[in-house]
């Protein structure tokens, strides 16, 4: 789909707000840990991983796919065992949305997330 894609904004929207319930790796910058979970974006801009600590990875996504194709839970790709990617810019949040380097995920409204 193109019409919930999260690098389409309003005219006018920017990625803001804070970081105050989540906590970043200064080491890994393209990471996001809360609890026992990582989103992460792994290996190159082409991945972006859902990963428990327990070891597995329930969800992984493909840039270039249309629907995710390689679901878990598996225990490759995992962002608790293998190192993620890192960036300059590393994690960034704004308003009901969060930028993992080239990946977005954002609450379009109350029945509709976008991870693109």
């Amino acid at each position: 789909r193109v019409d919930r894609n999260a690098w389409t904004w309003e005219k006018g929207v920017a990625l803001q707000g804070n970081d105050e319930c989540f906590s970043t790796s200064s080491t890994v910058p393209n990471v996001i840990s809360f609890g026992d979970w990582k989103i992460a974006q792994m290996r190159d801009t082409n991945w972006l991983s859902f990963s428990s600590n327990y070891p597995n990875t329930p969800m992984l996504f493909q840039s270039n796919s249309r629907r995710p194709r390689h679901g878990g839970p598996r225990l490759d790709w995992g962002a608790w065992v293998e190192v993620p990617t890192s960036s300059a810019e590393g994690v960034q949040f704004g308003d009901k949305a969060v930028q993992i380097d080239q990946w977005r995920i954002k609450q379009f409204d109350d029945n509709h997330l976008s991870i693109t």
